[in-house]
This record gives C-alpha cells, structure tokens and sequence, in this order.
C-alpha cells in the first residue's frame, strides 16, 4: 500500500525470492554432496570389514531388512548430480538484478550473511558445519555472484546514491518507504502496521522454539536480527522481511524426523494457518482492502486511471492552453510526464534529484513558515525565480495535511483559481498570456473556499471514519483563522486516529491562541 505507484522495487521482491530459493538450494545441495560422500565412505568400510572376516554374516529376516532401508531413507532423498545451473543462476541473478533495481544491495547483503553464517559453523562441530570443500565452493559462487553485480558500471552509483539518500533521510526529509513503522502508525493509523508486528512477534517465537528444540541454525539469528531492526525502523524493508518471514514461520511448524521419510506436523501449524487465514479475512473483508485492488473497477466503466492523479486538471490545461511553467505536486510528477508529453514540462517528479527538486519542491510547499526575500514572500520568489504562470496541486498530501501554498495562493491577488475537482485544483498566475483562462473561469476566492469546504463534507459523508478529510478540513479551518470549527475538527481526528502528532500539534497551537 504504500507504493501508490507501479515502480522498479517489484522486481527486487521478485528477485529476493529467487535469491533466498536458490541460497537454500545450493546449501541442501552442499548437505546431500557430504552425505553421499559419507555414506559411500561408510559403505566401502562396511565392504572392507565383511571382505576381512572368517566366516559370513548371519542371515538377517528379509521384513526386518526392508523395514530397516525404510527407517534409513533420508527425509528428502534426491540425487546430488545437476547442480550446475543452480550455481550458475546466483551471478546471473545478482547481475540481471543489479541492472533492474538497487535493491541488489540488499540481496549482497544476503549473500554475506550466508557465507559468513556457514563459516562461523566451523567454530564448533555441534552447529552441524559442511564440508569444508563444500563451503569453498559455496563462498567461490557466493563471492562470484557479489562482484557480478558491478559488472554493470552504473552498479557502485547505486551504493553511492544509497548513501547520499540516507544522509537526506537523516537531516529530516521526508519520504515515506524511510519511516519507522511506530511513526507511520501514529500518524497515519493504518492498520496492516499492528499485522507487520504481529508477524515479527511470531517469527521471534519461531527463533526461541528452534533454541528450544535444538534446531537453531545461525543464519536465523542474523536474518531476523537484520530484517527485524531495518523493517522495524524504516518502512521499504518490511516487504523483504516478509519474504523471508512467512517461510520461515511455516517451515518452524514442520519438524522433520532424523531417521524417516515423513514429517511431524505440530499444532503450532494449524494455530498459525488459523491466524494467517483471519489475517487475511479481517483486511481483505473487514477494512476493505479489495477496493485498493487496481483496475479492477476499470472493466465496468472504462476508467483505467487510479483517481488519485488529476486526469480532469490535465485535460484542462490542455484544452485552454494554459502558457508559462507549471508547478505541480511531488507525487504527480510521473503521471504529469506521460499526461503532457511532448508538450509541456513539470517542476517535479518522483526521481529525486535534490539539489534542485526538492528544494524547489518543498521550499513552495512549506511557504508559510520561510522569510521575506528581495521584499517578497519566500514562496513567491521561488515562483517567480522559475518563471511559474500555474500551479497543479491537491488541498492536502498524503498524510491528510493541508499544504500551505494553498492557503498563500487563497490570500494572494495575483493567483486566481480557475479549476478544482475532488482530488486537484490549478491556480493561474494573472498575466496577459493568460487572460483569456482567468477572465474566462476565475472564481471568486470567497466561494472557491466555500467549494472546498463543500468538497470536504461530501467526501466524509462518503467515508466518515477517513481521518484524513477531517485533518485537512481543520487546517483549512485554521488557515482561515476560524480556530473554534478547527479545534472540533482535530478533535475528530483524534477520536478516530488517537497518536495523530498532527492533529495534536495544532491543537496546542489553538489553545496557546486562547490563553
């Protein structure tokens, strides 16, 4: 869900999947090469004992003798030859990954961890270790797949971006995939977070129960450790911790017998396949999910654009033409590309290119808050720095939070309103270039306000317990100094969404306002 469009990371999901099947793999295979080396060894000794004796073994009971090559089978018996293309697929995934997505990092990562987890083996022989010829092999292929990736150049640009990004994190920028899951939940509420921590409780179960039962494998420790803390702390990484954490949890329910072909099924297994089935029954029924399912509804009635993005506000400006630079929100940047090209160019998009776009981006959008330059508002410097004749944006962002721009371009005679809609709304700087656009659909601003206070109320009517509507109808409230509506507004908020930092910052503000 917080994705909000189709983007590069899907294939990482993918190819983490494969890399976690194929590491696996090539451990299993590793197991059956130092089983079948040591069972051929123990069958040549056993020849060598019986060659040397004086007189013939007693005759054993054939039933017993079968019963008995029954009981010996191993638990998954398969046969070690054509195990080539597994040890070649792991450089040709990290290679084929590295040029998709940068998520490749992650899947080194994992490659490191099993490398070191198998050597660490060595330290004791009650961690169960291979071969040591088996674990050369294994770090040759695993070290072969790392340096495979920088096979594409553009590679090492990837770990240095990634680095460079986590600085800007630092300094307090804000992009969701980057938050922590408490903070997300606090402002946001949704209600798969409290399903991740589930989850994460189960798997730590899982870990105490194979300490328990002695099956413990240190790999376990390092990938919950790591996928733990990082999907913990920063959003982008629960779905990789997923992948790993389902199997996982299954496979803990399974308990193989060291001496038979069957497996043990624990209650632990139903109570799991129990949870995970309401799970999915409580999002998919109960807080509607199934209406996030994209394109779904486009069979009935044609619409194949998710009305998150403003389809109507494009096919306006087109229409009428509309001359100068455009500004237009974050979020829409990419959809505004494909909407107007060749045409016409945006301000911002999704890419990130901070020096310039972010500044540009954020130092409109927080323009209530930024000093005088040259003897103007700081946010129309920034407009008239880039020559902007007209704006493209929402009421409200994601996290239900009027932008202030909105309020600024309410209270300022130059911009005059000509369009609005139920997810988008476009401002038009009054220049001679374009007269003919604002003579023709200005609207006054005092009912352009009462527009949008109307389009708030039939959007709660629609989805009453949707605390962000509420939010953005108390700032807008605020912004208009009406500070009685606004406080029964946030108050809303917080009936709904009781941690809304957002919510609760304002209304410290309103009762310092009446003190």
């Amino acid at each position: 869900q917080i994705y909000a469009v189709e983007r590069p990371q899907i294939f990482s999901f993918l190819f983490f999947a494969i890399l976690l099947y194929l590491l696996d793999e090539m451990k299993r295979n590793s197991r059956a090469e130092d089983q079948q080396s040591s069972s051929i060894t123990e069958r040549q000794s056993d020849r060598a004992t019986v060659a040397s004796a004086d007189s013939p073994p007693p005759q054993a009971d054939h039933r017993f003798m079968v019963r008995r090559a029954h009981h010996d089978k191993p638990c998954h018996p398969e046969p070690v030859e054509g195990h080539l293309f597994t040890y070649c697929s792991l450089p040709l995934l990290m290679l084929l990954w590295a040029n998709m997505h940068a998520g490749f990092i992650v899947g080194q990562g994992i490659i490191l961890i099993y490398l070191l987890s198998e050597g660490l083996k060595f330290i004791h022989p009650s961690f169960n270790p291979m071969d040591r010829s088996s674990y050369v092999k294994f770090l040759i292929i695993g070290i072969s797949a790392i340096l495979a990736a920088f096979i594409n150049p553009n590679a090492y640009s990837a770990v240095t971006e990634m680095w460079r990004t986590s600085k800007f994190v630092s300094t307090g920028l804000t992009i969701t995939e980057h938050r922590s899951t408490i903070a997300l939940f606090k402002d946001y509420y949704p209600l798969y977070i409290p399903v991740y921590w589930l989850l994460l409780s189960i798997a730590s179960i899982s870990l105490l129960f194979r300490v328990i039962k002695k099956r413990l494998d240190i790999q376990d420790i390092f990938m919950l450790a790591g996928f733990g803390y990082f999907s913990f702390t920063q959003l982008r990484y629960v779905a990789f911790f997923l992948i790993w954490a389902v199997p996982f949890i299954s496979n803990t329910t399974t308990v193989p017998c060291p001496t038979g072909a069957r497996t043990e099924r624990r209650g632990l297994m139903y109570a799991y396949l129990f949870l995970s089935l309401s799970v999915i029954t409580f999002l998919v029924i109960g807080q509607g999910e199934y209406k996030f399912l994209k394109n779904t509804a486009g069979f009935k009635n044609g619409r194949w654009i998710s009305r998150y993005f403003p389809e109507a506000a494009v096919r306006f400006i087109v229409k009428n033409n509309i001359k100068g630079n455009m500004y237009n929100y974050y979020d829409w940047g990419g959809y505004l590309i494909w909407g107007f090209y060749p045409g016409k160019k945006v301000a911002v998009d999704g890419r990130n290119l901070y020096e310039v776009q972010y500044i540009r981006d954020t130092a409109v959008l927080t323009a209530a808050s930024r000093p005088v330059v040259n003897g103007m508002p700081y946010y129309k410097a920034i407009l008239e720095s880039y020559g902007i004749r007209y704006m493209v944006i929402p009421l409200f962002g994601i996290d239900g939070v009027m932008f202030p721009i909105v309020a600024e371009m309410i209270k300022d005679k130059e911009w005059i309103p000509v369009f609005m809609s139920d997810n988008s709304m476009i401002f038009v700087k009054n220049t001679l270039e374009n007269y003919a656009v604002v003579h023709t659909y200005s609207i006054p601003k005092d009912i352009f306000v009462v527009y949008l206070f109307r389009m708030l109320d039939n959007a709660i009517k629609g989805t009453p317990k949707n605390f962000f509507l509420y939010l953005a109808k108390a700032d807008l409230y605020y912004s208009q100094s009406r500070f009685k509506e606004a406080k029964e507004e946030y108050e809303k908020v917080l009936k709904i969404n009781p941690f809304n930092t957002f919510a609760r910052k304002k209304l410290e503000s309103i009762d310092g306002f009446i003190r």
